[in-house]
């Protein structure tokens, strides 16, 4: 078969045959622009392809790079609610361990003023009886008393 270059109407004569050629000629051009068109539409759909393929890649590793930031986040807020926790603890103890202290150092001062108290009311009673003879004689004779 020859090929045509140019306008295909004006290489074939006019009639019957040439209206079979310009027949063939149309399927032919028609089979080429429906190939053209197939082949563009093909390379047009694989760059689309290849165009949301990068974007789902680049969309992936935007979601690791925030999904590592999210987890560097907890993990630090992790270690500084830790840290806080820590901190209250240690101030706990503190206060726990003052407050112990005081309350050691309250009930010495008592015992002691207890103690003061003790011993003075001791001494008087040795101060105003020296004698126990007398003691014993005073009990005595109150005794008599009772007898009566």
């Amino acid at each position: 078969m020859p090929v045509y270059s140019g306008s295909a109407s004006a290489s074939i004569p006019s009639g019957s045959a040439s209206q079979e050629a310009r027949k063939r000629i149309s399927a032919v051009s028609g089979r080429n622009f429906r190939n053209c068109s197939a082949a563009a539409r093909l390379a047009e759909a694989e760059r689309i392809k290849a165009e949301c393929q990068n974007k789902l890649e680049e969309a992936d590793e935007e979601i690791r790079q925030e999904r590592a930031k999210a987890q560097q986040s907890i993990q630090q807020s992790t270690e500084d609610q830790l840290a806080q926790a820590r901190e209250q603890a240690r101030q706990i103890v503190s206060h726990a361990q003052t407050e112990a202290e005081h309350s050691r150092e309250r009930i010495l001062r008592e015992s002691q003023r207890e103690l003061r108290k003790l011993a003075a009311q001791a001494t008087k009673k040795l101060a105003f009886h020296a004698d126990p003879f007398d003691q014993f004689l005073d009990l005595a004779e109150e005794g008599e008393e009772y007898e009566e």
